[in-house]
């Protein structure tokens, strides 16, 4: 009954409100999409695992970091991230 409405013309304004507000869509949001790199789950296995066997924090950031090919501020990001995913506290 309402499609019918709507096509002749004749629906009232609240199914005209209905019927805008699914066809308006979602909003985009702004700037790039937010994903966590795949690599994140391989820094932080590697890191945890240098520092599991004794390796210095700062150490095992670098070490880290010239194996997986980014900089140190990246692995920190990822062991962050990896951290938190491992221990949701």
């Amino acid at each position: 009954m309402a499609i019918a409405d709507l096509e002749a013309g004749c629906a009232d304004a609240d199914v005209q409100g209905i019927a805008a507000y699914l066809l308006r869509g979602k909003k985009r949001s702004r700037g790039r999409p937010s994903h966590k790199p795949m690599k994140y789950l391989a820094a932080g296995e590697t890191f945890e695992s240098l520092t599991a066997g004794g390796m210095k924090y700062e150490a095992a950031i670098l070490a880290t970091a010239e194996k997986i090919g980014q900089s140190p501020e990246h692995v920190e990001t990822a062991v962050a991230f990896y951290r938190k995913a491992r221990h949701p506290d």
